[in-house]
This record gives structure tokens, C-alpha cells and sequence, in this order.
């Protein structure tokens, strides 16, 4: 019997589409809370790199879409949002915002240019304290997240989110934050303040700078087949020893420099480059793109066999 072929239908082609796969040039603030520093550390030197399919893809703009209600109903009841920002004469000035996902936000810089967050927005008027500024972060969930969230608060129920809300307002010098959840399934609010904690802060800093000064990956926090770590990207190269990307910042000749620079110091690479200089600076496309010289490094070599075989 002749297999009949699956026929290709527009919602399957939909479905294959894939967006982004190229990883942020800096290690994000937003994720500093996770429970594992090896993660961050995976992510900050691209070992490894994931599309976005479509399914996911729509799950992100719907965010969008909710946040921009979201801004608007507070809008409604005399709550100013709005990121600062400086003008031609260097002067610091309000923007107002709306939560459009081309909209331009605020950048909080981290350690060294190679931490950087970008908050939701800032706020005030609330009835509860209409003259403190706040910090506003928002986030949709589904209806098994946002009831956890009710029932425990945010520190509790998720941590990352408390950690980047912990981190944005030591950076944005707050002390208070406006976490919106809203529930995808029935459009209800969940409004929570959040106190900040200056030593729970000072803490994720230091460990924003030891993934960013680290010359190797930081010891595993899960076993292999933890549940957490199978739907990462990197568990892949953390738990089944495959191979990094090959880009720069997979490679032995690279070193991370001081306001967010990146450089070679492979000399082959500067002279094909057309440099007479030690060392160049890369660009983030030269980066991503790395070159035939490559050469593992890192501590990416061993890949935690030596954690296994020690265990």
C-alpha cells in the first residue's frame, strides 16, 4: 500500500515559522533571580541558541497586547507611566508610555556595559502612595500562575520575577514596585507592591558580576533529568556534553573587556582583519559569526566531566 502524504494546510505553515535564535549581546537583568547561575552563564557566552516557533511567538505579542490594556486602565484612574530619558541638552526629562512593543524603553546598565535591564516603565499616583514613584512591571499568565501568584505573592510563587523587580529598582534607585499580573483567561488583576530589599539586591549584584567575570561555568545547580533543566536550551551541552556554538564567545582567544566589549586576541584573526594592534574590539556581529580559528575555551573543554566522574 502507497503512503498517502500528509498534506501541507496553512495553519501547519503557519506553525513552522521560527523568529530570533540569535541571543541577547548582554546578560539580562530580568533573569539575575534564576536558581541557576549556570544557566545565566550558558546564556551570557551564546553555548547554546533556540528559535522561537510560531505558537510561542504569539504567546509573547499577546503579552504586548495585555500590557498596553494594562497601561491604559491605569491611565484612567490619574496614574502617570512614563520612562525617564534625556533631552539634546542632556537634561532629564518624562516620556509618557503606552506599552507598545516597539516602544523604546528605559535601560538600566550593569556591570562593566555587559548587564543591561529594560523595565516595564515607572509610575505614580497610585491611591495606596501617590507620591512615591514605582517601578511597573506587568505579566500575563495563565489561570494556574495567576492563581498561584494570589495565593503566595510574588517572592514566593516566582522568585525570577521578584529577583529582576529586586534588581531594576536598585538600579533605577526606587523603592517601590508596581507588579501587575493579569490573567489571560478572564482579563482579571493582580496588583501587588513590592518593598525593595537593598541586601537581597546587593546579593543578585555580586552574582551578576561573578557570570560576567567568571572564566568558566559555575558549578551545576540540578542533577541531570532535573525537570527544569529539560526544557532549556542548554541542557543539551550542561547535562549531555555537546558541543558549544562556535562563536566568539565559545572561544579561547576571546576575553570580555570593560563597557561591554568583547576582544580577539588571536593574531592570525587581527591580521586577516587588517589590525596591527594586540587585540581587537569585536562587533557583535563578529561575534555571532566567530571565525576558522576558533578554539573551545572557557572551561568548555572538560563540559562538567570531571563533575561526573568526581560525584
Amino acid at each position: 500500500m502507497v503512503a498517502i502524504p500528509k498534506r501541507e494546510t496553512t495553519l501547519k505553515k503557519i506553525d513552522k515559522i521560527e523568529y530570533g535564535g540569535n541571543p541577547r549581546k548582554y546578560l539580562g537583568m530580568s533573569g539575575i533571580g534564576a536558581s541557576c547561575g549556570r544557566s545565566l552563564w550558558y546564556g551570557f557566552h551564546w553555548v547554546t541558541s533556540k528559535k522561537t516557533p510560531a505558537r510561542i511567538q504569539r504567546i509573547f505579542d499577546i503579552g504586548h497586547m495585555f500590557e498596553q490594556l494594562a497601561i491604559k486602565d491605569l491611565k484612567k484612574v490619574g496614574i502617570e507611566v512614563y520612562r525617564k530619558d534625556h533631552d539634546e541638552d542632556g537634561n532629564e526629562i518624562k516620556v509618557e508610555m503606552t506599552g507598545h512593543p516597539d516602544e523604546k524603553q528605559e535601560t538600566i546598565p550593569g556591570f562593566a556595559g555587559h548587564s543591561e535591564g529594560h523595565p516595564d516603565g515607572r509610575c505614580i499616583g497610585l491611591i495606596e502612595a501617590p507620591k512615591t514613584e514605582h517601578l511597573l512591571e506587568m505579566k500575563t499568565m495563565n489561570d494556574k500562575y495567576f492563581k498561584s501568584v494570589c495565593k503566595s505573592g510574588v517572592q514566593k510563587a516566582f522568585p525570577v520575577y521578584y529577583g529582576q523587580a529586586q534588581r531594576y529598582m536598585k538600579g533605577m534607585k526606587v523603592t517601590r514596585t508596581l507588579f501587575v499580573a493579569i490573567n489571560k483567561n478572564d482579563c482579571t488583576y493582580y496588583f501587588e507592591r513590592i518593598n525593595f530589599d537593598k541586601n537581597f539586591a546587593e546579593d543578585l549584584v555580586r552574582k551578576e558580576q561573578q557570570i560576567i567575570m567568571s572564566d568558566a561555568p559555575p558549578p551545576k545547580a540540578f542533577p541531570r533529568g532535573y525537570f527544569e533543566c529539560n526544557w532549556k536550551s542548554c541542557n543539551s551541552v550542561c547535562h549531555e556534553w555537546g558541543e558549544p556554538n562556535k562563536n566568539c564567545r565559545t572561544c579561547d582567544y576571546c576575553d570580555a573587556g570593560n563597557n561591554g566589549t568583547w576582544t580577539c586576541n588571536n593574531e592570525k584573526r587581527i591580521y586577516d582583519l587588517g589590525y596591527k594592534a594586540e587585540e581587537i574590539n569585536l562587533s557583535v556581529e563578529d561575534q555571532r559569526a566567530g571565525c576558522e580559528y576558533w578554539k573551545i575555551g572557557w572551561g568548555l573543554e572538560d563540559n562538567g566531566r570531571a563533575e561526573i566522574e568526581q560525584s
